[in-house]
């Protein structure tokens, strides 16, 4: 029983350097952003980020993706993102998208409660 669970968070802290290093290799800054890689080498484990990342980096390579209205080009951390929500199941997908994990954060208190400006003089 010690054994698994320390198994489990050696795990769990290898998938969190894992999705650090996903990341950074994306260009994400934004701890939303993060938290979403973090939930997706979760779910797909860490063969199959790192087969996701490899994919993206194919796709930036050759010209990169166009969001779906063919506007842009979407960046290198939305084409990660766009092949993990294709290769989800459509019920698992909300777990991945943003509001979702946005709820969990402001739940476990990693992410504050954001106050419109107009608001903010009131809070003093």
């Amino acid at each position: 029983m010690i054994g698994g669970s320390m198994q489990r968070a050696m795990s769990e802290a290898y998938q969190k350097t894992l999705a650090q290093e996903i990341a950074d290799i994306l260009g994400e800054k934004q701890p939303l952003a993060r938290k979403q890689i973090e939930t997706i080498v979760g779910r797909f484990g860490d063969d199959g980020a790192l087969q996701l990342l490899q994919e993206t980096l194919a796709i930036e390579a050759n010209g990169g993706m166009l969001t779906n209205n063919g506007t842009r080009r979407r960046t290198v951390g939305g084409v990660f993102f766009h092949l993990a929500l294709q290769q989800t199941e459509p019920l698992q997908r909300t777990q991945i998208r943003q509001n979702y994990v946005r709820k969990v954060m402001l739940q476990s208190g990693e992410l504050k409660p954001s106050v419109p400006r107009r608001f903010r003089w009131q809070q003093n």
